[in-house]
């Protein structure tokens, strides 16, 4: 391109004279020496945007001077045409084997040496530009993966805030009870009306209660162990989501129906904890849609069914679907179902990641007659080596 800095290197003043009137009269810079010492100066200096290298030349060879030029890594990268007298078909395949583009032959013709040169700087700049667009993909790929990883964590934040949330649940009546109990006994107590039976019926009762609670912890420290590939069953699958959503579902009278038919007992190798909480991230969807719309009658249906390489889990409601318009948006990050004030937008995102990304396999959604319908589809195995899905 005119403007580009070519570098001429022969030692013969004439032909230096000759192409720098050719290119230099298309708006080329021409920068000419006669020697590769010279050219060394002028690449460490200023760097052109191709090479014309001589040959033969007094005191070195073109062909291993074009070799040491591709052995520094700051100018390998810049075109080089050999120029030459010789025809020799083993002299021209070696100058390639050098590194050189292309061969231009004495004497000149203005036009060949104009369209190789155009040619060349062409390509050059291209392969520039793809370069630089290429190291601009990659910081937006860090990028984004910095991103992504950010959302993850303030997803794995938000989930375990949820999951403190139907600890909470879990744990409000069986502490409300004791509570009851231990102030009947103070009162008792105060009426001088405590006796051993007494005592030892309610310590039985509180022991029962605390049982209780501490089988919520065993319950719910599950699901924060790390996560690695497991054989389990779909069966188990939906009913570690159900346990883990029941108290949600208790208290504002939602039932989750989880109906597996005849492949409860079906394996599969996956990452359960992870699919598990996104099951549980779409009950608890469903149950806070139901209260805000105050839906009549709301209810959760977990089902599954098997193909040939995968599982499919389908969880949905009749609390209203989603308006149709939103369907395209809701995976996207920071998309929100909810009220502003509640949730941070990552769930439904997270999930898809989490079920696509981790679990290699896919997270749909569409809307039935009564509300919203999701589905997961899980590969029966997943290698534990290249995490790869196998199914189509």
């Amino acid at each position: 391109m005119p403007n580009d800095t070519i570098l001429v290197i022969d030692d013969n003043s004439t032909n230096l004279q000759l192409l720098h009137a050719i290119l230099g009269d298309e708006g080329y810079n021409v920068v000419g020496v006669t020697s590769s010492r010279d050219a060394f100066t002028i690449l460490e200096n200023n760097p052109p945007d191709l090479i014309l290298l001589d040959i033969i030349m007094p005191d070195a060879n073109g062909i291993d001077v074009c070799r040491e030029f591709k052995a520094i890594p700051a100018i390998a990268h810049i075109p080089v045409i050999f120029i030459s007298s010789q025809e020799d078909i083993r002299e021209k395949v070696t100058a390639f084997e050098a590194g050189g583009v292309d061969y231009i032959t004495k004497p000149f013709e203005a036009q060949e040496v104009l369209v190789r040169v155009k040619t060349h700087l062409t390509l050059f700049h291209l392969q520039q530009s793809l370069k630089q667009k290429n190291e601009e993909l990659e910081v937006s790929k860090q990028t984004i993966l910095r991103q992504q990883e950010q959302m993850a964590v303030q997803s794995r934040f938000s989930t375990m805030g949820e999951i403190l949330n139907l600890i909470a649940h879990h744990w409000r009546q069986p502490l409300s009870v004791i509570s009851t109990i231990a102030t009947n006994v103070l009162i008792k107590q105060s009426f001088d009306t405590l006796d051993n039976d007494i005592i030892a019926d309610t310590q039985n009762r509180i022991i029962n209660h605390v049982q209780a609670l501490s089988s919520t912890i065993d319950k719910f420290s599950d699901f924060f162990k790390p996560d690695v590939i497991t054989e389990t069953t779909i069966g188990n699958i939906l009913q570690n989501a159900v346990t883990l959503s029941e108290s949600l579902s208790d208290m504002h009278k939602v039932p989750i129906i989880a109906d597996t038919g005849d492949i409860a007992d079906l394996t599969l190798s996956t990452y359960e904890n992870e699919v598990v909480q996104v099951i549980v991230s779409l009950i608890v969807n469903a149950i806070e849609a139901s209260v805000i719309r105050k839906t009549n009658d709301p209810k959760v249906l977990l089902s599954g069914k098997a193909e040939e390489k995968c599982i499919i889990i389908t969880v949905s409601d009749n609390v209203g679907g989603i308006p149709e318009e939103k369907l395209d948006e809701i995976f996207l990050p920071y998309y929100s179902t909810k009220e502003k004030q509640v949730g941070t937008g990552l769930g439904l995102y997270m999930a898809k990641m989490v079920v696509e990304k981790h679990c290699h396999g896919m997270l749909t959604v569409k809307n039935s007659e009564e509300g919203a319908e999701f589905t997961l589809r899980l590969p029966k195995v997943l290698d534990a080596e290249t995490e790869t899905q196998v199914f189509n």
